[in-house]
C-alpha cells in the first residue's frame, strides 16, 4: 500500500513534495488575527503558504496516514484551529478556496506550509 491516503475516489493521492507544511511560524499576531475557539479560547489563525511550488495544500477527513484526502486549500486560505494533535491540525476555513473543514498536516518534510498568524 502507498505511504499516502487514497482520496475519496479509488485512486491514491500522493501529497506533492518537496516543500513544506505549517508549523507554527510564530506570526506578527494582531488583535484582528484572533478568533473565539471552543469555549471563549482564543483559537489560532493560519494562513495556507506555497508549499514546494503546488499552491495548495492536502485536506484529510481525519488525523492520520489512514485519513482520506478531501481535497485542497489553495494558497492564500485562511483557517481556524479547532484542535491539534501531533503534526496534523483540525481547522475550520474563515476564508479562501477548499474544504471548509478538515485536517491538515503542520509540516512536510520538516518545512513549513502554513504561517500561524494569531493565537
Amino acid at each position: 500500500a502507498p505511504p499516502w491516503p487514497r482520496s475519496r475516489g479509488s485512486t491514491p493521492t500522493a501529497p506533492r513534495r518537496g516543500g513544506a507544511r505549517g508549523g507554527a511560524s510564530g506570526g506578527g499576531g494582531s488583535a484582528e488575527a484572533w478568533a473565539e475557539g471552543p469555549h471563549g479560547a482564543q483559537a489560532s489563525i493560519w494562513e495556507v503558504k506555497p508549499c514546494g511550488g503546488q499552491g495548495s495544500l492536502v485536506v484529510f477527513d481525519g488525523r492520520g496516514e489512514e485519513s482520506l484526502v478531501a481535497g485542497r486549500l489553495r494558497e492564500g486560505a485562511r483557517l481556524q484551529q479547532v484542535t491539534a494533535e501531533g503534526d496534523f491540525v483540525q481547522f475550520k476555513k474563515l476564508s479562501g478556496e477548499g474544504p471548509d473543514s478538515g485536517w491538515v498536516r503542520t509540516q512536510l518534510d520538516g518545512l513549513p506550509c502554513m504561517e500561524r498568524l494569531g493565537r
